[in-house]
């Protein structure tokens, strides 16, 4: 069985890049604590979900950040931008800066903080970088064993490669074409896998599992749409409830932003017209 995860990924930047810190397991979130401490402003290089959960969690304790992404708006990957919008100005609130669609060029030590270097020119001082664009399958050992690997590690829905005696599971599984880095479809496969290593082969019963972002300001939750389509968006105060139909007019995903909203979540799991995907 491989479980080999995935790895953040890197961008290339001039300069001082040994002090851009990643958090990818325990150790890394331990060193990370250790570097926070006494330390006043933190940048943030990505503007998805990590990201924004990284910055609600500093801003929250008194840190002062400041979030550099490509995207037009927080987590555009994930939810419309009328949504990431509204996350945004909830965490604009708490003291988070936001320089969208940019990236850091080059780091430069200066003293006990860094000088920072924009795409478009800008220039900003911090005390710590973390990096948080995102991870990339671990698929180095599939790859040589000669396994099929195209994102992830290619398996139907038994968690079987395309070596009938090597299964994979977890980020490093791309699993009947869809690669899922969370928490929830690892929990549905593991009862298949053990039956399919007892000899028994089970295909995993994966059910429609929204991701649930953890950023109390303004709770949201999303289960992420794939493919063509649109979204469309009703909004009730300082609650947003997005669907996303498919090209066929189907409902295939959902965002709910908004405290009172994550109440609906099972409602709108039940509304989905669609075979249950991994998200």
């Amino acid at each position: 069985v491989l479980a080999t995860g995935a790895n953040p990924i890197n961008i290339p930047i001039d300069g001082d890049t040994a002090q851009v810190h990643s958090v990818n397991d325990l150790a890394d979130y331990r060193l990370f604590r250790e570097k926070l401490k006494d330390k006043q402003h933190v940048t943030i290089l990505g503007d998805g979900l990590i990201g924004c959960e990284f910055a609600n969690d500093l801003a929250a304790h008194g840190t002062q950040v400041t979030v550099v992404g490509l995207g037009q708006s927080a987590m555009g990957r994930l939810i419309p931008p009328q949504l990431g919008q509204a996350l945004q100005n909830a965490l604009t609130e708490i003291g988070v800066e936001w320089k969208l669609q940019n990236s850091i060029r080059s780091i430069y030590a200066r003293g006990d903080r860094y000088q920072l270097i924009l795409q478009d020119g800008q220039q900003l001082e911090t005390d710590l970088i973390l990096s948080a664009v995102g991870l990339r399958p671990n698929t180095a050992l599939a790859q040589s064993a000669g396994l099929e690997v195209k994102h992830g590690i290619c398996t139907g829905l038994d968690h079987r490669t395309s070596d009938p005696a090597i299964f994979a599971l977890g980020d490093c599984a791309e699993v009947d074409g869809i690669w899922a880095p969370y928490i929830n479809p690892i929990n549905q496969a593991l009862p298949a896998l053990a039956n399919s290593l007892l000899g028994k082969p089970t295909d995993a019963a994966l059910k429609a599992t929204p991701v649930l972002v953890k950023t109390p300001i303004l709770p949201l939750s999303v289960l992420p749409a794939v493919g063509a389509g649109e979204w469309r968006i009703e909004q009730s105060d300082d609650e947003w409830a997005a669907a996303f139909y498919d090209a066929a007019g189907k409902l295939s995903g959902f965002a709910l932003l908004g405290k009172q909203l994550q109440h609906q979540r099972s409602q709108w799991v039940d509304k989905l017209n669609i075979t249950p995907a991994i998200v």
